[in-house]
């Protein structure tokens, strides 16, 4: 094997014992304690726990903007110190995250600009509208927007800067079941066309396996990694075949046993 491919499969995260420690009224609160696992290329890896155990802080300090107390994460060999080049998140209050005064397309073109120009913009914007299914809503303002479309807007800005890899906290926890589900197919369709990396956080169980190439269980106080789960999956996956697999049953059987025990 060539040192090429080794590199190409090399992790593209690596956490490393990492500590969280933060600032309260009562002093000093260690919220994440040792922490270590990777994030390969194209995976797309579910975190899950109770809340509380530091799930959106894991993904903070992915996104640089929290720092470590402890151990480090290195992303591509270089150490998270701010918001990598590459990284996007996605929030799951796409009320709020959405500017009320601007049109569609103005949000999701928002981190573009000063960075292309109009006519690049416009190509990028309209590219990452298609790819979520709303072609022909650029004029729409978010309150004209159901949830799932709202949430739809959020993905496509995502999207609009071409990022290698996905953060995404809870991105559809306050959804209905059934546009859920539709959000889900549609992430795992955006994943197969950019190749992307996406790193996200559910208290859904479901939802985690169904998504994922690997499950990883926090739990604990301060938070902890107790399980590491490959799903192995095959794709393409589909609601309800996927969900019927032995497979599938097993690893939720497994994660569902892991998180009770944290209870």
């Amino acid at each position: 094997m060539t040192e090429t491919v080794l590199r190409a499969n090399a992790p593209v995260y690596v956490v490393n014992s990492l500590d969280v420690v933060l600032r309260g009224r009562d002093g000093p609160r260690p919220v994440l304690s040792g922490i270590s696992f990777d994030v390969r290329p194209g995976e797309v890896v579910g975190v899950v726990g109770r809340s509380g155990v530091g799930k959106t802080t894991l993904l903070r300090v992915l996104a640089g903007l929290l720092p470590a107390s402890g151990g480090t994460v290195r992303l591509r060999d270089e150490p998270v110190n701010g918001p990598p080049d590459g990284v996007v998140m996605v929030f799951q209050d796409y009320v709020n995250a959405l500017l009320p005064w601007r049109t569609v397309h103005r949000n999701v073109a928002l981190g573009l600009e000063r960075r292309v120009g109009s006519a690049e913009r416009n190509r990028r914007v309209e590219h990452a509208l298609a790819t979520v299914g709303l072609s022909g809503r650029g004029r729409d303002h978010p309150a004209q927007l159901s949830g799932g479309m709202a949430q739809r807007v959020q993905i496509a800005r995502a999207l609009v800067m071409e990022p290698a890899i996905l953060l995404m906290d809870e991105p559809f926890g306050a959804l209905d079941a059934i546009t859920k589900a539709s959000l889900q197919d549609l992430l795992l369709h955006v994943q197969s066309l950019t190749g992307a990396t996406i790193v996200f956080v559910t208290h859904d169980l479901d939802e985690a396996i169904y998504l994922g190439d690997r499950v990883v269980v926090i739990a604990g106080r301060p938070g902890a990694v107790t399980h590491d789960v490959p799903t192995r999956l095959p794709r393409p996956r589909d609601q309800l075949t996927s969900r019927a697999l032995g497979q599938y049953q097993r690893v939720r059987v497994q994660l569902g046993e892991a998180l009770h025990d944290d209870g």
